[in-house]
């Protein structure tokens, strides 16, 4: 199956905001063929978090790292399922109360910024390996 690309360009995230009750894990906590909760002894047990914002209450900071690269994992899975390779990737702003922001309009603002920023370095940096594939190709 092929997919045409979408450009990606600055905007605001929006989406109905979901607070869950407690952290989750996406290794096996919530389903990736319904996007829906599944860890059973989670008080949000069976809630979608498809299309949502979600907020996770007492995230440490050094946990925030490991749910970006679950939740692009769960992406990647789900496009490998539903495609068979890999053309879904996660984009993942992150912004905390209350150093980003004091109301939710600043941290979601705060937190669209800093997607945006990241989705940028990460395109430069695909760029720069397809040149230095492309020139050792060349030399070759």
């Amino acid at each position: 199956m092929k997919l045409a690309a979408v450009p990606q360009i600055a905007g605001r995230a929006e989406g109905e905001v979901l607070k869950l009750e407690q952290p989750i894990s996406f290794w096996g906590g919530v389903d990736p063929k319904s996007g829906r909760i599944s860890d059973p002894r989670h008080p949000d047990h069976d809630r979608e978090i498809a299309g949502r914002i979600l907020v996770l209450p007492g995230m440490r900071a050094d946990a925030v790292d490991q749910k970006i690269v679950a939740l692009s994992a769960l992406a990647s899975e789900v496009s490998w399922m539903v495609c068979g390779e890999s053309l879904i990737s996660a984009s993942v702003g992150v912004a905390s109360w209350p150093d980003d922001g004091a109301t939710a309009d600043e941290l979601l603002a705060e937190a669209d910024r800093r997607m945006y920023a990241n989705k940028n370095s990460l395109r430069l940096k695909r760029s720069n390996t397809r040149a230095i594939e492309d020139l050792t190709v060349a030399l070759q």
